[in-house]
Formats: C-alpha cells, structure tokens, sequence
C-alpha cells in the first residue's frame, strides 16, 4: 500500500469517524432541548465545526501510527 492510500483511507476513516460522532452530540443536545425545554433549538450548534475538527485530526493521526505500526510488526 503506498502513502497516498494510506493517506486517503485515514481522511474517510476520520471524517466517518468525526460525523458519527459529531451526529450523536447532535441529537442528544435536541433530546435535551424536547425533554427539558432547556439548551438549544438548533441540531447545529456553534461548537460543531471545531468538534469536528478535534476528532478528526486526533482519527486521522491514531489511524496514521495504527497502520505503520501495522505495516511495521507484519
């Protein structure tokens, strides 16, 4: 497998990671909002984008070093 697989297989891995995430803060924040009419109307809060963006950097650099130890050890 050469780098730019690697590096292409990181980025969907990471941002499938980061949305599924992202998407659950989402509805347990409206949950909230139904249930307890308190916290916001919105399922996009300002946060988001740099939620986001945290848990992608920090997949995409553990899916990185996973797969060169990988490589490393077979």
């Amino acid at each position: 497998m050469n780098k730019f697989s690697l590096y292409v297989r990181a980025m969907i891995i990471s941002t499938i990671t980061a949305l599924l995430i992202l998407g659950i803060n989402m509805l347990l924040q409206y949950g909230a909002h139904l249930l307890f009419e308190t916290g916001r109307r919105s399922l996009f809060s300002k946060g988001s984008l740099f939620i986001f963006i945290i848990i992608f950097l920090g997949s995409f650099s553990y899916t990185i070093t996973g797969e060169k130890n990988r490589k490393r050890l077979t």
